[in-house]
């Protein structure tokens, strides 16, 4: 939707609401799949048993210190868009099934974590420079974890939800990082 503020001098100016942000991501969700791997490779063999230890004691114990882990993911639900005029942030919730699988030395990998994140807040910029989009998260703040897989044992969903919660503070330059 066009737009003409007098705050701001740029030439071309639009306005997003959160209805068309709100339609776009729920019918993307609806008739395309979002998923994919993100694999330990790719990051320079950073995500591994070691790593994910915190989130998932028991991982060394039963593969080992620094295997690496691939993650699996599929996002569910894309939605509850809200967009404040005053810092340009946008929220949203999405639900987002996780797996994390284990590189194994018989060259078949191993399935050994599955949660899903459910109800999870996140909150983004996009800014424009120099013609080129740019994603940033602002926050992350998952509401309720379910493990839906362990291959070691049992897992405490409110213990990985704190964890999650509290490193996405720590992980957030990282991240944000990678999005560019």
């Amino acid at each position: 939707m066009p737009l003409h503020s007098t705050e701001h001098i740029e030439k071309f100016q639009t306005y997003i609401s959160s209805y068309v942000v709100n339609g776009f991501c729920n019918s993307l969700t609806e008739v395309m799949d979002i998923k994919g791997w993100v694999r330990s490779s790719y990051l320079n063999n950073t995500i591994t048993t070691t790593t994910l230890e915190i989130l998932f004691p028991g991982m060394v114990a039963t593969y080992g210190a620094g295997v690496p882990v691939d993650i699996y993911f599929e996002l569910e639900k894309l939605g509850g868009f809200r967009v404040f005029k005053g810092n340009q942030e946008m929220k949203g919730l999405m639900t987002l099934d996780l797996q994390f699988w284990i590189a194994k030395p018989e060259g078949y990998p191993e399935y050994a974590v599955g949660l899903t994140l459910t109800d999870t807040t996140f909150g983004f910029i996009a800014p424009v420079t120099d013609m080129t989009l740019d994603l940033q998260l602002t926050k992350i703040n998952v509401d309720h974890v379910t493990v839906t897989h362990c291959a070691w044992g049992s897992l405490s969903a409110a213990k990985i939800k704190l964890e999650i919660n509290n490193g996405y503070r720590v992980a957030e330059p990282v991240i944000n990082y990678f999005l560019r």
